[in-house]
C-alpha cells in the first residue's frame, strides 16, 4: 500500500466530494500536526469528522518530533504554509511515496525539486484506473472537485490529459 502525505486543502476538497473514504481505503495517508489542526478547527467541513480518522486507523497523525521542518525549506520559500513545509520536508527525509496538494506555491517546488505530486483533481481518475471507481463515477467527481477547487483551465487540461504512464506512480 503506498504511503501519501496529504494536506489540508486536497482532504478538505475529497471529504466534500463524497470520495475522501475511497481514497483512505486505497492508501496509507499521513498527516503533520499542522495540517490536522487546520482540518479540525470548529467551522471547517468535515471537522468533526476529521477528528475521528486517526482513532479509526484511517489515517495517522504524525508526532511533532517526525514533522519537525528542515531549516533550508524554511529559508527556500517563506509563502508556504506550514502544513506544506512539514509535508515537503517529510518527503526529503524519505517519508512516503507522494504527496497530494493543492498549493500552487508547493507544487512548484515539487516540479523543481522532482518530487511526485498529485492534485485533487486527478485522486477520481487515479482510483478509476486502479479498480476502485466506475468511469462515470469518475467523471462526475472530477467535474465536482473542478467546481470546487481553484484550478485555472491549464490545470484541468493537464489533468485530462496525462498519460497512463504519468499516472502510474500514484495508481493504488
Amino acid at each position: 500500500m503506498k504511503t501519501v502525505l496529504m494536506d489540508s486543502s486536497s482532504a478538505i476538497l475529497l471529504y466534500k466530494s463524497d470520495i475522501l473514504m475511497t481514497f483512505l481505503r486505497a492508501y496509507r495517508i499521513l498527516i503533520p500536526p499542522s495540517v490536522y489542526i487546520e482540518l479540525t478547527k470548529e467551522g471547517k467541513p468535515g471537522a468533526e469528522m476529521f477528528q475521528d480518522l486517526p482513532r479509526h486507523s484511517l489515517l495517522k497523525l504524525l508526532t511533532p518530533a517526525e514533522t519537525a521542518p528542515s531549516r533550508t525549506l524554511i529559508a527556500v520559500n517563506q509563502t508556504l504554509g506550514k502544513g506544506e513545509k512539514e509535508l515537503l520536508s517529510l518527503y526529503r527525509q524519505g517519508v512516503g511515496d507522494f504527496l497530494l496538494i493543492d498549493d500552487l506555491a508547493a507544487a512548484k517546488i515539487c516540479l523543481r525539486e522532482n518530487i511526485p505530486y498529485t492534485n485533487a483533481l486527478l485522486i477520481p481518475r487515479i482510483l478509476a484506473r486502479g479498480g476502485m471507481l466506475c468511469e462515470s463515477c469518475r467523471h462526475q467527481l472530477t467535474l465536482h472537485i473542478f467546481s470546487l477547487g481553484r484550478y485555472s483551465p491549464r490545470i484541468h487540461q493537464k489533468a485530462r490529459s496525462m498519460s497512463e504512464n504519468e499516472l502510474y506512480p500514484f495508481l493504488p
